[in-house]
Order: C-alpha cells, then sequence, then structure tokens
C-alpha cells in the first residue's frame, strides 16, 4: 500500500501503520497525517481522494518492528456533542481543581507545549512530556495559583483537535489546541495566551 506522509514520521512506525492499514477495503492510497515522538506514533487516514475520512491510527511501535503493540485504526470523527461534554469537564475539573479528574482528560504519552511550563520549569522550550510530568506541572500550577478559574468563552474542532477558548481569574485569555487519540484523550497540547 502507498501511504503519503504529510508531517514527518520515522520508518518503523509508517511501516507500522502501513501494514496494520493494508487490509481495509478503502483505496489502495492512503493519505496519513501524522504527529510522532520516538517509537509512538498517531495519525489520521484518508482514502486517496482525501475525500472520505477512514480513521485515526494511534500506538507504539514494537521493540521488533513488526508493528504497533497496542494501535489499532479507530475511527473517530469528533461530534458537537461530544466537544461539548469534554470540554465542560475539563473546565469543571479545574475550577475544582480535582488533579485526578483534570488528568482523566489526557493519554499516558501526552506531549504539552507553554509558555507558562517554560517559565515554571526553568524550560525554555516548554515542553512537558508523558502525564507523570504533567500530574507534576499541573499540580505546581494549582499551588502557584490558588485562586485559579477557567470561564469557556468558545471550542473549535475539527475532524480529532479541539481548541479551547477562555479566560481566567484575572481576565487572561487563553487558547489550547488539543489533538485527540482514538480513545478520547488528549495526546498534544500547545497553549496561546493573550496580551
Amino acid at each position: 500500500m502507498d501511504v503519503e506522509v504529510v508531517v514527518g514520521l520515522n520508518a518503523e512506525i509508517l511501516r507500522c501503520a502501513s501494514d496494520a492499514f493494508a487490509g481495509s477495503e478503502r483505496g489502495r492510497k492512503s493519505v496519513a497525517h501524522f504527529a510522532q515522538d520516538d517509537r509512538s506514533g498517531w495519525g489520521m487516514v484518508f482514502d486517496g481522494s482525501q475525500e472520505c475520512f477512514v480513521g485515526t491510527f494511534c500506538g507504539r511501535a514494537s521493540h521488533g518492528g513488526s508493528g504497533f503493540n497496542s494501535g489499532e485504526w479507530r475511527r473517530i470523527m469528533l461530534t458537537g456533542e461530544w466537544v461539548s461534554g469534554f470540554s465542560q469537564e475539563w473546565v469543571r475539573s479545574w475550577n475544582t481543581h480535582d488533579l485526578e479528574a483534570i488528568l482523566e482528560h489526557y493519554a499516558d504519552e501526552v506531549v504539552l507545549t507553554s509558555p507558562v511550563a517554560a517559565r515554571l520549569l526553568g524550560d525554555p522550550s516548554g515542553n512537558v512530556r508523558g502525564k507523570a510530568a504533567l500530574r507534576s506541572y499541573f499540580s505546581r500550577g494549582l499551588e502557584t495559583y490558588p485562586d485559579l478559574r477557567f470561564e469557556l468563552i468558545d471550542v473549535m474542532w475539527g475532524l480529532s483537535s479541539v481548541v479551547l477558548y477562555y479566560k481566567n481569574q484575572v481576565g487572561k485569555k487563553t487558547g489550547e489546541f488539543m489533538e485527540i487519540d482514538g480513545n478520547g484523550k488528549v495526546v498534544r497540547v500547545v497553549a496561546n495566551y493573550g496580551g
């Protein structure tokens, strides 16, 4: 099967994804939009015309290179109902400062990039990698800002991503772009802040 990689993907993950999708009834050529971090990856797959959404793949390449050991092709087209529930619960968990409820929204392999993380953690990349590191970062944030509260202004979504636009307790506006995996968990976050 031919797969066109739109965003860089290492060869092993591409081969695994190709093998996993080869038996599909969809066209012989698919276009895969992938995000990848070392040996894990996820993507959205379209048929050759790029008009028919097929599904998403998420998983981690096996050490033997023979396939993904925990991934499968999954259909995940976000709906307004799902996005509404997700965004309301996300805000509610932050406003109650319930760390466990907050973390429930994120995948184990999540990567968050934020200028606030860069400042709080002293890391100019602003990257927080993995759920354990995210737990530590969010816990520190809740301690640093005990009055932290969010008010949702708007929500936008695509095939497998959402943007939450909100303001905090002092009126500062934030837009968070979140990529959602096949389990409905956030795998990537890019936070943007107003002046």
